[in-house]
């Protein structure tokens, strides 16, 4: 309202106003501050306007985890000369997860690994490196689907791994036959990190080795 009545009465108290204001010069002026007023945006709404236009660039809109970074996951596929019950049957025999687990890493069991591969059934596979207490692998989980011989679904969580932290992941192992062939496709998901990634790669990389080598001996002439 003040802004309206400067602009109609401003410096009236110098005189620009002097002597006797006829009818019609009250009734326009009255006209002309109703009409005015009507366009001076209140303070609550010039506020607004400031909120409204102000550098967007400051303002900080709430995230949430998955926004911000997307668990990893990990992608794997090996190619086995061997069938797919065999190849189904080293995932789901506790004596040859133990061959190939350990393959060419110097891994004292304890206990040795478990495996009831039944829906609803659990495994665990427990191992200490040369570093004692201070180098446990402690891995277990829950099979969600056992399907032979194509498909196991099953949780692969742990608490400690070095200094990758907790982990709670799901993997899913599919097989296809291909010419005479067995390939296996891998998927991990819901790595907690990058680093995790990358150590899981290496390590199912070394396992897959290890397979090979338990189906060589398993399979006399075969050559893989």
């Amino acid at each position: 309202m003040q802004c309206v009545l400067d602009s109609i009465f401003n410096n009236g108290a110098k005189g620009r106003y002097q002597g006797n204001v006829g009818l019609s010069e009250i009734w326009l002026s009255l006209a002309i501050l109703v009409s005015l007023a009507s366009s001076c945006p209140s303070a609550s709404k010039a506020d607004d306007a400031a909120r409204d236009f102000g550098p967007r660039a400051t303002r900080v809109v709430p995230t949430t985890s998955h926004q911000r970074q997307a668990a990893p996951v990990l992608h794997l596929t090996h190619t086995f000369r061997a069938s797919r019950e065999q190849v189904f049957n080293l995932w789901t025999d506790a004596e040859a997860v133990k061959r190939w687990f350990a393959y060419k890493a110097p891994l004292e069991w304890s206990p040795a690994p478990t495996v009831d591969a039944r829906t609803g059934g659990r495994y665990r596979i427990r191992a200490i490196g040369p570093g004692g207490d201070s180098e446990v692998y402690d891995f277990s989980g829950t099979y969600r689907t056992v399907r032979p011989p194509s498909k196991l679904t099953f949780t692969w969580e742990w608490e400690v791994l070095g200094d990758l932290g907790p982990g709670h992941t799901l993997i899913t192992v599919e097989l296809l036959s291909k010419n005479g062939n067995t390939r296996m496709k891998l998927i991990q998901r819901k790595l907690p990190n990058s680093r995790s990634l990358e150590a899981f790669r290496k390590g199912w990389t070394r396992c897959f080795e290890g397979m090979e080598e338990v189906l060589r001996a398993e399979t006399p002439g075969n050559l893989l």
